[in-house]
């Protein structure tokens, strides 16, 4: 997490790459994470 972070503050395209794979990561988490919710 920490290389990614100096890499978004290398370059503007880097920085951007990485909000995008951060916010993908987080709904692909909160969805299974609310869909193993909703079956307990």
């Amino acid at each position: 997490m920490t290389i990614f972070t100096i890499m978004a503050l290398t370059t503007t395209d880097n920085a951007i790459f990485t909000m995008i794979y951060a916010s993908t990561s987080w709904t692909i988490h909160s969805f299974f994470f609310s869909k193993d919710n909703s079956t307990i």
